[in-house]
C-alpha cells in the first residue's frame, strides 16, 4: 500500500507527464490519472485528520 507521500510523488510525476505529452489523448490520459490520485490523496488526508491528525509520513 502506498503512503500519502508516495501518492503525492506519483501524482506530481503524472502532472509532469501530462504537461510534456505530445498528443491531446496522452495529456487526457495523464490528467485522468492525476485526478484519480488527487481523489485518493484527499480521501487519505481526511481519514488521517479524522484519526487525530496522525499521519503516516
Amino acid at each position: 500500500m502506498n503512503t500519502t507521500t508516495e501518492l503525492i510523488r506519483k501524482r506530481n510525476r503524472e502532472l509532469d507527464l501530462a504537461h510534456y505529452a505530445l498528443t491531446a489523448e496522452s495529456r487526457k490520459k495523464h490528467r485522468e490519472e492525476v485526478n484519480r490520485l488527487n481523489r485518493e490523496i484527499r480521501r487519505r488526508v481526511r481519514q488521517e485528520v479524522g484519526n487525530g491528525g496522525q499521519r503516516e509520513f
